[in-house]
């Protein structure tokens, strides 16, 4: 039991009154002698152990009415999960508060003094309940030793599959809560959802368990490719918004070999990196709850829709590059598979029987006669246990131009000894009067400093000398922001210059 007002217990001291008035009145009593005063002692003798019962059972009654009014103004509370009951702490101070005031009205010298030694133990051990109870309470929600805990629940298509009528993500939500109730108190959690772009379900660490369990009541599979690294990379972020000396990460996952990116080693040594500069140096556990998937699995995946090259605009044919994968156990024949590009359907294709673990590509042609966003929809008709897998979709932006922006550094020349003008010609070896997809236009060297360049795709050098600083911030600016950079090495060109140009944080030429 605990008060919210424990200042206001100094009050207690007013049971004194009581006592120090009975005090009081019993010292004004002066004794006089008179005759007729032996007559009365037989009389005396026989009431005084009925008044004294009186004077006792009066003072507890005046002591107490003072002690509740006090105990009620203090606003005594019972916390959650209170670990000492509350009937122990009150009957117990109460029952000093009444042993001691009645102990002033005792004769007997010897129980004064028991009711009195009684009544301060009883005081003290209400007092260490409560200052227990107190302790108690800080260590479960202020522990020195915080510990935070990001989960990384796996959302993927995979965790779908279902077994005993239960699928793989519902029994790791179940898991997670039950790691969350077994967690120690002051614990903060972080919930991540991974899947095709990880979702951070907690905006900051979370200490109190109801919420948490909330989050993880609300969680729904997103399906698609699980993408572990991109969600163990937020999980790192949310572990150092944590103020805990201790910091671990949980991942539920059923271990599909698609979306953990082994072969990139930079990727994970970035992440290792992260890891090693969190606060404190507090380098996080990793803990992997993987679920087995059963020992029989049919199971044909599409695991990725890839493009011949980036830029893909109108003007010629792009091909596209579908890979499907046996990731189940058993053999399995797929039956057509779909594509979509927009509201046209290209021709369906077929596969023929894949092993356990076998991947196969298949490849479109396909030229786009329409600019702007496109999406490219893929359907197989799998045959097998999970159907989540079997259905991808990827988006495109197709251009309609390319613009360039070639800078030449050689003006003064004839056009054929013009860097600038052979590649123009090469980019676009048509008329004026004909619309191609990369559309160069070129300018002087010198007049760079005021050509706007917001819009270009590409900006290319040719046997430019070196750049005002004004220009060089500005192109270092455009590389930083995604265009892209092309530099032109002629008789001209100061390679010094170009190998200490920096932007950003480094230099800018490789």
């Amino acid at each position: 039991m605990l008060f919210r007002n424990p200042l206001l217990l100094a009050g207690l001291v007013g049971v004194l009154i009581p006592i120090i008035l009975h005090l009081i009145r019993r010292q004004a009593a002066k004794p006089y002698d008179w005759g007729a005063m032996r007559f009365l002692f037989d009389t005396v003798a026989a009431r005084r152990r009925r008044m004294e019962w009186e004077d006792f059972l009066l003072m507890v009654a005046r002591c107490l009415l003072i002690a509740l009014i006090v105990l009620a103004v203090a606003r005594p509370f019972v916390p959650p999960n209170s670990g000492i009951p509350w009937l122990f702490v009150l009957p117990l101070a109460l029952l000093g508060v009444a042993a001691f005031g009645g102990s002033f009205v005792l004769s007997s010298i010897r129980w004064k003094w028991v009711m009195r030694v009684s009544a301060i133990l009883m005081l003290l051990g209400a007092g260490f309940l409560i200052w227990k109870e107190k302790a108690l309470n800080l260590e479960r929600y202020q522990t020195s030793e915080r510990r935070d805990v990001a989960m990384v629940i796996d959302g993927s298509t995979s965790m779908l599959l279902s077994q005993n009528g239960q699928t793989t993500f519902e029994r790791a939500v179940e898991e997670a809560m039950d790691f969350v109730k077994d967690a120690p108190k002051g614990t903060a959690f972080s919930i991540i959802l991974g899947g095709p772009a990880p979702e951070l379900k907690t905006g900051t660490p979370l200490t109190h368990r109801a919420d948490v369990l909330e989050v993880l009541e609300n969680l729904e599979p997103v399906g698609g490719a699980f993408r572990a690294h991109d969600a163990l990379g937020v999980a790192t972020l949310s572990l150092a918004e944590g103020r805990g000396s201790n910091k671990d990460l949980v991942v539920f996952t059923d271990l599909q070999r698609i979306g953990w990116q082994f072969d990139s080693t930079t990727s994970w040594a970035n992440l290792g990196d992260a890891w090693e500069g969190l606060p404190d140096g507090a380098k996080p556990r990793l803990l992997l709850r993987s679920f087995a998937p059963p020992e029989k699995l049919r199971n044909v995946s599409v695991t990725g829709i890839e493009f011949s090259r980036d830029v893909v605009g109108t003007d010629r044919e792009v091909a596209i590059r579908i890979s499907i994968e046996n990731t189940g156990t058993e053999v399995v024949t797929p039956g057509l598979m779909r594509v979509t590009i927009g509201e046209e359907e290209l021709e369906p294709k077929g596969l023929g029987q894949m092993a356990s673990g076998e991947s196969s590509i298949l490849d479109y042609r396909y030229q786009f006669s329409r600019t702007g966003p496109q999406v490219i929809k893929v359907a197989l008709d799998g045959n097998d246990d999970l159907d989540g897998d079997d259905v991808a979709e990827k988006a495109i932006w197709v251009k309609k131009t390319l613009p360039v922006l070639i800078v030449e550094g050689n003006a003064g020349a004839s056009f054929f000894q013009r860097a600038g003008g052979y590649i123009s010609l090469a980019l676009a070896p048509v008329s004026e009067k004909e619309e191609t997809f990369v559309d160069p236009r070129v300018i002087d060297a010198a007049a760079l400093t005021r050509e706007k360049i917001d819009n270009d795709a590409v900006i290319v050098l040719a046997d430019v000398t070196r750049l005002p600083a004004s220009a060089a911030a500005r192109i270092a600016d455009f590389v930083i922001n995604g265009g892209g950079l092309w530099v032109v090495a002629g008789p001209k060109l100061d390679p010094s210059y170009y190998n200490s140009w920096s932007g950003g944080d480094g230099k800018l030429m490789p």
